[in-house]
């Protein structure tokens, strides 16, 4: 479908149950951006999505649900020119990631508390709310075009 000038894709996902609920959403985001070509994301950049997206399911999976994989969750992605949206959506106790003070402790690495922070760090926007029992949480990502190398001509290979 075309928007404003330029393509806009959705893909919708539940999951729950005994599988690489990590692995699978990873691919999938992975090939959502892979879609993103005008221009593509750089690639640091498609890295640290991918990683904060994975803190966020991470959280939702240890923390929100303890670990209880037959418990359901839903993510959204959705690609509107170079915007990413991600939505994740959950059933367990109210947590507002958007309110906690997080900073994580270098002298103690390894002991948690950089989800949240790379998530702020990473993400341009984050939004949470709480609806039907549910823990929304969006994530905005919107990708820089890479510059070009010094010294080449836009449209000329460097």
């Amino acid at each position: 479908m075309t928007r404003l000038g330029f393509m806009s894709k959705r893909v919708a996902l539940e999951i729950q149950g005994e599988l690489d609920a990590l692995h699978l959403i990873w691919t999938l985001l992975d090939q959502v951006m892979g879609g993103i070509s005008d221009p593509p994301p750089p690639k640091q950049e498609r890295y640290n999505t991918l990683v904060a997206v994975q803190e966020a399911v991470t959280n939702v999976l240890r923390h929100s649900y303890g670990g209880d994989l037959s418990r359901p969750f839903r993510v959204e992605l959705v690609i509107e020119g170079n915007r990413l949206t991600i939505t994740l959506v959950d059933f367990g106790p109210p947590f507002d990631p958007t309110v906690v003070e997080v900073q994580p402790d270098e002298s103690k690495p390894g002991e948690g508390g950089y989800g949240i922070f790379f998530m702020r760090t990473v993400m341009n926007q984050i939004r949470y709310s709480r609806e039907d029992g549910a823990n929304i949480l969006v994530m905005v990502k919107i990708f820089t075009p890479e510059p070009s190398p010094a010294g080449s001509v836009e449209g000329e290979k460097a």
